[in-house]
């Protein structure tokens, strides 16, 4: 799996566990696992849009959430991924 596709799979589930709760992600992903759902290597995946990326570090022992909204922009194998910025 590529290298990008791992890091933008890690951003997805943190801010899926931090939106949802840990309990309710990993039945999704137990669910998942059970069918076997995979991904061929001729099917295209487009992670064009809007993301959350989630998270969490701690400063002189205060705990410290983050979040940011993300674009994503994709074409074909390069992956551009910047702060999502609101048009006026």
């Amino acid at each position: 799996m590529a290298e990008w596709l791992q890091y933008a799979i890690g951003i997805l589930i943190g801010a899926i566990l931090y939106a949802i709760g840990y309990e309710i992600t990993k039945a999704v992903i137990d669910a998942i696992r059970e069918k076997r759902i995979t991904v061929k290597k001729k099917e295209k995946i487009d992670l064009s849009g809007k993301w959350y990326a989630v998270w969490q570090t701690t400063i002189e022992g205060k705990e410290n959430i983050n979040a940011e909204l993300l674009e994503i922009k994709q074409k074909v194998d390069k992956v551009t991924i910047s702060l999502y910025k609101t048009r006026h």
